[in-house]
């Protein structure tokens, strides 16, 4: 059994979000990179994720003027979506009003689910951490 966990990275290096350049850019005719990893590896994962539930965690973003190397994405005290298309839903409401920042720093992402991992009451269960990111990481 596999519980998946999510982080995204909001870091500068991304390029301006607005901009056809970036990483993180929405065209109306395909998806973004960022788009088609979670797509791309969350669906598969989620065969294997028997309560559907991710929690979906973000670093390098400035948030009330502050960088912030974790976050939750949806914004909320509990950070767990449903599914793939509630990671896609929490980064998609987040990412028009996210102002990329920086450095790539994930090792508090990387706590944060270990954490998590260790309360599972399940033995069997296993925590992947799909990081998404484009950076050079500055902490580890």
């Amino acid at each position: 059994q596999i519980s998946l966990a999510a982080s995204v990275d909001f870091t500068g290096s991304n390029g301006n979000p607005r901009q056809p350049t970036s990483l993180h850019y929405m065209d109306p005719r395909q998806p973004n990179q960022y788009v088609r990893a979670i797509m791309s590896v969350g669906e598969i994962l989620m065969e294997y994720d028997t309560d559907k539930q991710v929690p979906v965690f973000g670093f390098g973003a400035s948030i009330a003027g502050r960088t912030e190397h974790f976050f939750h994405v949806n914004q909320q005290p509990n950070p767990y979506v449903a599914g793939v298309q509630g990671i896609l839903d929490a980064y998609g409401r987040f990412l028009p009003n996210a102002m990329l920042s920086g450095p790539t720093n994930f090792a508090p992402t990387i706590k944060s689910a270990t954490a998590g991992a260790r309360q599972t009451e399940n033995d069997k269960c296993y925590t992947v951490l799909l990081i998404i990111t484009d950076g050079e990481i500055t902490d580890m």
